[in-house]
Formats: C-alpha cells, sequence, structure tokens
C-alpha cells in the first residue's frame, strides 16, 4: 500500500533539502517494493555522491545502467559513474 510514485517523490524533496539519510530511506523503501525503479537508484547514487561515498554512488549508477540500459536514466548515470569515478580518485589521493 505504497504510492511508489510519490515515495520517490518524497526522496527527491528530502534530497534538495540535504535530509540525506531520510531520503535514503525513502528510495531505499521504494526499491524494496520493486527492484527496478530505476529512478530510485539513481538518487541513491547521487544521495552517496553527496556523503562522498563514490564507489557505492558508482555501484547504484551501474545498476541503474545494467538494468535498463536504454532507460532515462540511463545517459545521466552514465556521466555520473565518469565524474564519480574521477572524484574517487581524487580524494583516495587526498
Amino acid at each position: 500500500p505504497y504510492h511508489l510514485d510519490a515515495l520517490v517523490r518524497l526522496g527527491e524533496l528530502l534530497l534538495e533539502d540535504r535530509r540525506l539519510a531520510d531520503a535514503r530511506t525513502a528510495f531505499l523503501r521504494a526499491l524494496r517494493f520493486d527492484p527496478d525503479r530505476a529512478d530510485a537508484a539513481f538518487h541513491l547514487g547521487r544521495v552517496a555522491a553527496l556523503e562522498r561515498h563514490f564507489r557505492e554512488a558508482i555501484a547504484w549508477w551501474r545498476r541503474v545502467v545494467e538494468r535498463d540500459p536504454d532507460g532515462p536514466w540511463a545517459e545521466q548515470a552514465r556521466r555520473h559513474i565518469d565524474t564519480a569515478w574521477d572524484l574517487a580518485q581524487i580524494f583516495q589521493i587526498a
């Protein structure tokens, strides 16, 4: 009895408000009910990146690309993967 679109939208709003833990919870709950929600996985990558967990972010974005390579979230995910990989390398050295 969840409206998954509303749950993902709630996560987006929480993410915009930088309430990262709450946003993570909303996106994970959406994925629990529908593991193929590319939008929830994509935004979990954003949460992880904002927390500077770049390898986790990359894993979420790869999931988006692997599950729906031609979907609307895949191109954004590919771009984010490249950027996050670069940041992971920079922060690993620093």
